[in-house]
């Protein structure tokens, strides 16, 4: 029901989904303790738990034991919810991630989440950690970003080129 509201409304789809993740709804984190979340986390701290990504979570969870973090390519901030529960007073967490497609909700997922743990320092950085030079978006198979140098594009745009021709030769 919900794929066919998708493709007839999705204006009225993209609302009503932006809505409902902002519900406030209880949660609980890997150390068993419930917190104030709201329903777009419950269903990604859910995928985790749910789904063969959860035996990464639990030996990074039973092997972090607290101290500063930093989160190359956050997405949506599971990390820091999943390792949240197990901080030392002010350490600092720091969410790298230079999608500019989800920099809202990870910003908004971690405001929550100093909600309930007061004595981390959260940062966000959104921009690209690297020679400073522009970045191509491209995503793999699983639909994940991932963030190319403009000079590497450019040369296996050449690569591709040459292999193409030379082929076009032996042919």
């Amino acid at each position: 029901m919900s794929l066919a509201i998708k493709k007839i409304f999705p204006k009225f789809y993209k609302v009503s989904k932006n809505f409902t993740n902002q519900i406030p709804i209880k949660s609980s984190l890997w150390d068993k303790k419930t917190y104030n979340f709201n329903y777009g986390i419950r269903k990604m701290i859910n995928i985790w738990k749910n789904s063969e990504l959860k035996e990464e979570a639990d030996i990074v969870f039973k092997n972090y034991n607290g101290g500063d973090l930093i989160d190359v390519g956050s997405y949506t901030g599971f990390y820091s919810f999943l390792l949240s529960p197990k901080v030392n007073d002010h350490d600092n967490f720091i969410s790298c991630e230079p999608d500019h497609n989800v920099h809202s909700e990870l910003f908004k997922n971690l405001s929550i989440l100093k909600k309930n743990f007061r004595n981390i320092n959260f940062s966000l950085v959104t921009h690209p950690i690297n020679n400073g030079k522009n970045v191509v978006i491209a995503h793999d198979d699983g639909g994940h970003p991932c963030f190319l140098d403009v000079n590497q594009v450019n040369l296996n745009e050449r690569e591709i080129k040459k292999n193409l021709n030379r082929q076009l030769l032996t042919v």
